[in-house]
């Protein structure tokens, strides 16, 4: 049985509005999914950078609970965390 190999993000401010930082020790093709608490797809991008931001992007979303996923795009690893967007 081969050994996965482990990895970790942050978001914060949580609770948070309109910014959403993003930190993790990946260090190649990220790919972030935002999805509202009825499991739909909210938003979704590809990143190449383990440090990124998001502004605009959550301007939309309204207020409450989001399951926000990181996926490594060459290992298919994912965590996801819970994220609270506030007015």
């Amino acid at each position: 049985m081969n050994k996965l190999a482990a990895f970790t993000f942050n978001i914060f401010p949580n609770p948070g509005s309109d910014v959403l930082n993003f930190t993790t020790d990946l260090s190649f093709l990220i790919k972030v999914i935002i999805r509202d608490n009825q499991g739909k797809t909210v938003y979704e991008n590809k990143f190449n950078t383990n440090t990124f931001t998001l502004k605009e992007q959550l301007r939309e979303l309204n207020q409450g609970i989001y399951f926000v996923e990181l996926q490594s795009e060459k290992s298919r690893h994912r965590l996801s965390r819970k994220w609270m967007k506030l007015e």
